[in-house]
């Protein structure tokens, strides 16, 4: 799930996708939205790249583009962080195949320094999931590029506004909760249809970004509750100790 999402069709039929978009860990005991690129398939849950994952793709997407013309290169894949970027073929043609890779933990019993752990060969597990991308759809990325870029430039600027907008939700949701001890679900979500109007209007007035204020509270609010409540309900609960 993504807050502020933008969503760009890679190939001519829709199939892959790259997604804009403020993200958080739904493990996470508050929110904690930061930018996100996710490429999708189908329908798929998708390969998702942080900032700084990002980066390293776009400084790799000349040896990307080689391979997919057809050069040869010194290597047949690139790890960034937890994403693997396999050179390969598909239907015949070459392809790129993104995926995520999991490392085994070392043994609780290993006495390894931190240093021989990072450093140590460990055999990668890979999930199954995984987007392939041949030429065509690789030169519609290469094309939406700074459309993407510029999305996430302007996402940056209001971050912190997002955050602060999730963090006073919770609190006045937390307002006008009744003085219980058992919390759940149904509790809240009558608590913010009941006071739906004061809610908003009292986030609004602790809010001090006027762009944001103006641009995106409206629809950032709604999403919040609408993709997020869940998450919602069980922050209330562990803030509560319940």
């Amino acid at each position: 799930m993504m807050l502020a999402n933008t969503t760009y069709g890679l190939n001519s039929s829709y199939t892959k996708k790259i997604h804009v978009g403020l993200q958080t860990s739904i493990n996470d005991d508050e929110f904690d939205f930061q930018l996100a690129v996710k490429f999708t398939s189908k329908g798929a849950e998708g390969i998702c790249f942080n900032m700084v994952e990002w980066q390293q793709f776009q400084e790799n997407m000349e040896l990307m583009t080689d391979y997919l013309n057809g050069n040869s290169v010194k290597s047949n894949s690139i790890i960034i962080k937890k994403i693997i970027i396999n050179f390969t073929t598909t239907y015949g043609a070459r392809a790129l195949l993104l995926k995520y890779q999991e490392q085994e933990e070392p043994s609780s019993g290993s006495n390894l320094a931190a240093e021989e752990i990072i450093h140590t060969p460990k055999k990668p597990r890979t999930y199954s999931y995984a987007i392939a991308m041949q030429k065509t759809t690789f030169l519609g990325l290469e094309n939406l590029l700074d459309c993407v870029n510029a999305n996430l430039n302007q996402l940056n600027i209001i971050a912190n506004s997002v955050n602060d907008c999730s963090k006073y939700l919770i609190n006045e949701i937390q307002v006008n909760l009744p003085n219980k001890n058992f919390i759940e679900s149904n509790i809240v979500k009558h608590t913010i249809n009941t006071n739906c109007h004061n809610i908003q209007r009292n986030v609004r007035l602790q809010l001090k970004d006027l762009t944001f204020l103006d641009t995106y509270f409206e629809i950032i609010f709604l999403e919040l509750i609408a993709l997020y409540f869940n998450q919602i309900v069980r922050i209330i609960k562990l803030q509560r100790k319940l």
